[in-house]
């Protein structure tokens, strides 16, 4: 948040600004207590003048699969946002570019799981969904792509684990695995809100079309619309909460499983060790009830969708009302 904030631990209260540089970094600048060095893989380079061309920096596992891109940022971005302290949500990180030395922390986070980018209906003005649900990298070795113009230069670099814990690799990389499921399954299930939800639009914007008209049509019309916008009104009530719109609703209302399957990456990733038996089973059950429900999205759109549009073809309604 803007202004000051209060860190409690070890029996100590610190006081720091959380600050925002250009670039998109947040770091927090402590008033009372002392700074430990960034946490992440700090990667420094050198450029002799401001490129003319956007640069990237591109993080590799040991085989060269690309984890993440990140470049300079567009000359185009609304600088407002990135103002001292801005409280706004944007999560998007730049490279510097600027002729010196230059130097780029990365969280070792993966890519986050797709975002619910469609707003409910009735709630046009709803900011998007930007989850932050990227898998930690497993120590090993990994790789820093720099590229400015022609020029690339590949490094490679080593993410050790604290000598204190005793997880072995194989606990990191069972972690890692489990997490990157949990992750994936949740993009699959906001891809299908965002389909769920582009439809009801679509579906709300017919019906009114209809409701314009002034012939027999109109009621039918209306009928098949409340019908299908009722199928994918149930199928959204079991995927997500759409009654809540302030924290007290999310605290009075109960979670629905996209919320029990993004709460489950907080038991993976609490500690340095593998996944405990209960977090597989747990989100093998979560992922049969996700999938009772994309199976019936699928159904509706297949059958519901495709009965709806041939019934509105044939009543001919117009494109445009005036």
């Amino acid at each position: 948040e803007t202004g000051k904030n209060y860190l409690m631990g070890l029996g100590a209260a610190a006081t720091f600004y959380l600050e925002k540089s250009p670039e998109g970094e947040r770091t927090r600048r402590f008033l009372d207590a002392g700074e430990g060095p960034p946490q992440g893989v700090i990667v420094y380079y050198l450029l002799g003048d401001t490129p003319a061309d956007p640069v990237e920096l591109t993080f590799q596992d040991a085989d060269g699969s690309v984890i993440k891109t990140f470049t300079t940022k567009p000359e185009d971005t609304d600088d407002a946002e990135d103002d001292e302290g801005g409280s706004d949500d944007k999560e998007d990180r730049y490279i510097p570019a600027e002729p010196g030395l230059n130097r780029f922390v990365w969280d070792m986070c993966y890519s986050d799981s797709e975002a619910i980018t469609e707003p409910r209906i009735g709630k046009q003005d709803e900011s998007p969904d930007k989850p932050k649900n990227g898998p930690l990298a497993s120590p090993g070795t990994y790789q820093a792509q720099l590229k400015v113009g022609e020029q690339t230069q590949t490094q490679t670099f080593e993410i050790c684990k604290d000598p204190r814990v005793t997880a072995s690799q194989g606990d990191f990389d069972a972690q890692f695995e489990l997490w990157s499921q949990i992750r994936d399954k949740l993009s699959e299930t906001h891809e299908a809100i965002n389909q769920l939800r582009r439809i009801q639009r679509q579906a709300n914007e017919w019906k009114k079309r209809a409701e314009a008209r002034e012939d027999g049509d109109t009621e039918a019309i209306c009928e098949a619309a409340e019908a299908l916008l009722e199928k994918l009104k149930a199928i959204e009530g079991e995927l997500i909460q759409t009654g809540a719109d302030t924290i007290g609703d999310r605290l009075r209302l109960p979670t629905m499983l996209v919320g029990k399957l993004a709460g489950l990456i907080s038991v993976v990733s609490v500690a340095d060790f593998a996944p405990p038996k209960q977090a597989y089973q747990l989100f093998e059950e979560l992922s049969s009830q996700i999938d009772v429900q994309l199976d019936q999205l699928r159904s509706v759109v297949a059958e519901d969708v495709a009965a709806f549009n041939n019934f509105v073809s044939e009543a001919s309604v117009p494109a445009v009302v005036t």
